[in-house]
């Protein structure tokens, strides 16, 4: 997502070659002193909404591939989602991932909410970049 500031209009998009995917905000719903409009944050809602890992999905992978790390991969955590995938090819290391992805389970919804957060906060700093 890129923000850009024409001085009249105020254009938020995905990050593409093709600038015809920016929406135009027209600069009277944009505020000043780095303050978002109601515009803006129901944009940046929006996107935040577009942007979440299905809770689903994760409990799915969480249940069959658990022990190699899988749902942790999608869900965004690389460093213990690689972890458990390299700890799960192995037989020891599968004792220790197993139950590692039973404890998942029940943090799914945090590090979904994790996620939500950073990306709020990444497209509200580009927002009032």
């Amino acid at each position: 997502m890129r923000a850009l500031n024409t001085g009249h209009h105020l254009l938020v998009g995905a990050n593409t070659m093709d600038d015809q995917a920016m929406t135009a905000i027209p600069s009277e719903n944009y505020g000043r002193n780095g303050r978002l409009s109601d515009t803006q944050r129901m944009i940046i809602e929006q996107r935040v909404t577009n942007e979440k890992p299905s809770a689903g999905a994760a409990y799915i992978l969480c249940l069959l591939l658990g022990g190699l790390g899988v749902h942790r991969l999608y869900l965004g955590e690389r460093g213990t989602g690689i972890l458990m995938l390299i700890l799960g090819i192995t037989i020891v290391g599968m004792i220790i991932t197993w139950p590692w992805a039973l404890i998942d389970l029940f943090l799914i919804p945090s590090i979904i909410r994790k996620r939500m957060d950073e990306t709020r906060q990444r497209l509200t700093i580009e927002a009032i970049a």
